[in-house]
C-alpha cells in the first residue's frame, strides 16, 4: 500500500512538472502563438479588423531586425537573449528568413517585447478613436474597457515574467516596449485613416457617420 502511494506520488508530481513545463514553453513562444490565433480569426471570420492587425504584428519581424541592428551600432554591448526565449516557434521563423537576415540570438530590443509593446499600441487606444460609437452605446464601453484592462494586465503579467526568469533586463523591457508602442500606434493610426475607420473597427462597433462639412445630401429626391 505504501509503495502504491509513493509511486501515485510520483506520477502526479511527474504529471505537474510536465503540465508546468508546458505552461512555460507557451510563455516563452507567446508572440508566435497569438499572431498564428489572429491570422486563424482573420481567416475564420473574414474579418478586416484581425487582417490588419495580424499584418501589423507580423510586420515586427521586419522592423525589429533593422531597429535591433540600428541599436548594436550605437549601443556596443547589446544585450541578447537565448533562441528558446525570443518568443518564436522553434526552427524556421519570419524573422529568421526575412529579407535574408540570419539571427541566432534576439538582440536589444527583443523581438518578444516589441511584438508585445506593438500589440499594446494597437488596441488599447481604439476606444479613444470611436467616442460617438461608445457614447450610444454603454455596454459596449464596459466591454472594451475591460478588454483593455485585461490585454494590459495579461501584458505585465508576461514581462513580468520574462524579468523573472532574467530572461531580460528592466532597461530592455523599457526599450522594447516603448519602441513596439510607438511602432504599433503609427501602424494602427495609418490604416485607421487609411480605411476610414473600418480595418481597425475590432471591437466590431456599428459606425456611426456624420454628414457635417459633407457637400453630399443626406435625402435625395427622385424627379418625376
Amino acid at each position: 500500500m505504501a509503495d502504491f502511494l509513493k509511486t501515485d506520488s510520483q506520477t502526479s508530481s511527474v504529471f505537474m512538472s510536465y503540465i508546468i513545463d508546458r505552461f512555460k514553453y507557451n510563455l516563452e513562444i507567446f508572440p508566435d502563438v497569438l499572431l498564428v490565433s489572429v491570422g486563424l480569426f482573420a481567416i475564420l471570420l473574414q474579418s478586416p479588423s484581425f487582417t490588419a492587425l495580424g499584418l501589423s504584428l507580423l510586420s515586427v519581424n521586419l522592423a525589429q531586425p533593422f531597429l535591433a541592428g540600428y541599436l548594436r551600432e550605437i549601443i556596443p554591448n547589446t544585450w541578447a537573449v537565448s533562441t528558446r526565449s525570443t518568443g518564436m516557434f522553434p526552427g524556421t521563423s519570419f524573422e529568421r528568413i526575412n529579407l535574408g537576415l540570419s539571427t541566432t540570438k534576439a538582440t536589444l530590443p527583443s523581438y518578444y517585447t516589441m511584438f508585445l509593446g506593438t500589440l499594446l499600441g494597437w488596441v488599447t487606444p481604439l476606444p479613444l478613436f470611436y467616442p460617438q460609437e461608445l457614447n450610444y452605446s454603454p455596454q459596449r464601453t464596459i466591454a472594451s474597457n475591460i478588454s483593455t484592462a485585461f490585454i494590459i494586465l495579461f501584458t505585465t503579467i508576461l514581462l513580468s515574467y520574462r524579468w523573472l526568469a532574467s530572461q531580460e533586463t528592466i532597461g530592455g523591457l523599457a526599450l522594447g516596449v516603448g519602441f513596439g508602442a510607438l511602432f504599433g500606434f503609427l501602424l494602427m493610426i495609418s490604416i485607421y485613416y487609411a480605411t476610414q475607420r473600418r480595418a481597425t473597427n475590432l471591437y466590431n462597433f456599428p459606425l456611426i457617420s456624420t454628414s457635417y462639412g459633407s457637400t453630399n445630401p443626406i435625402y435625395v429626391c427622385a424627379s418625376k
